[in-house]
């Protein structure tokens, strides 16, 4: 979360600074902080999904939040070497998109993997067609004609 603070210093109009006075543009503090309560929410429900299966949790092993800390590192460094040049908005943009994504994608895999282990039927349109193994049907089948 720290990581992802730097994101308001960053480009030529950095987030911190931004005009209140825009009306057509987005704030790039707004898309900072949705970036910011996103990786929550993924990090709460991973901290739930762990709870429930009684595995241990640890913030290494969780890829949103790697790869975002990753793109605040290549940015700032990219921010760095263009001497603050770079409009912030679009790459930001991006990483949220990114983060939402995932986050879905995380979301939608936990209820399907919880659903399989307890046999619910979450995602599923079709019904269950089951094998009958009656030997008396096959019996009154005359192959022959």
């Amino acid at each position: 979360m720290v990581a992802t603070s730097l994101y308001m210093f960053m480009g030529k109009m950095p987030p911190v600074s931004f005009p209140e006075n825009t009306i057509h543009d987005r704030s790039p503090f707004f898309i900072v902080v949705m970036i910011q309560n996103t990786i929550m929410s993924h990090m709460t429900s991973e901290l739930q999904i762990n709870h429930v299966s009684g595995t241990s949790f640890n913030p290494w092993h969780n890829r949103v939040m790697v790869v975002n800390l990753l793109a605040v590192i290549f940015m700032w460094i990219a921010d760095l070497v263009s001497r603050k040049t770079i409009n912030i908005a679009f790459p930001l943009n991006i990483v949220l998109i990114c983060t939402l994504l995932a986050n879905w994608h995380y979301l939608f895999n936990c209820v399907y993997e919880l659903s399989k282990e307890l046999k619910i039927r979450v995602f599923c349109v079709k019904p269950i067609i089951k094998k009958v193994d009656a030997p008396e049907l096959y019996e009154k089948i005359d192959v022959n004609g």
